[in-house]
């Protein structure tokens, strides 16, 4: 009678292991950048209530500028108090306009949040974060003729399969 040697194991085993391995590194790994991705989209949500509340605080007593980027003077003027690098690693644009635009639902001085680079996923993101601040308007891949903030399934469409989408969110100055 022959016995089987037990010393080392068999091709088909190490496929087995090896295949193991691979389905537990990719499920690891999807979910890690999901985890990332998840945690980004918080902290530009804090990021957007914040500058809200810094804008609408700094301007309290402050001429509003008339129009223009308000990017630089922020900077220059609060520096560490605010943060204007998203999460994703692109700079934020902010503007403002005080005169506003006449017959539409931007006719009081407001200020524009504005997100570049963004891949579509993010792009729809970034529109729910502005749709959670209660903006007055939501520009998707456009800078003029915004004038209400659009649905979600709006926003889905308009933001393009290119990693190049800009999102704006206008906000009434208070």
């Amino acid at each position: 009678m022959k016995f089987k040697n037990d010393l080392g194991r068999s091709m088909m085993e190490m496929i087995l292991y090896l295949g193991l391995i691979v389905v537990l590194s990719a499920s690891t790994i999807k979910m890690y950048s999901d985890s990332v991705e998840k945690t980004r989209v918080i902290q530009a949500e804090d990021q957007v209530g914040d500058i809200v509340e810094i804008i609408n605080t700094y301007y309290m007593g402050r001429q509003f500028p008339l129009t223009g980027d308000l990017t630089n003077t922020l900077k220059t003027k609060l520096g560490d108090q605010i943060n204007l690098v998203d999460p994703w690693g692109s700079n934020l644009a902010i503007s403002a306009n005080k005169t506003g635009t006449a017959g539409t639902t931007l006719s009081k001085p407001y200020f524009g949040i504005k997100f570049k680079n963004l891949s579509p996923a993010t792009c729809v993101s970034v529109a729910n974060i502005f749709i959670k601040q209660s903006p007055v308007a939501i520009g998707v891949n456009k800078d003029t003729g915004v004038n209400s903030v659009p649905s979600i399934s709006e926003i889905a469409t308009s933001c393009s399969a290119k990693d190049i989408n800009t999102v704006q969110g206008f906000f009434l100055k208070e």
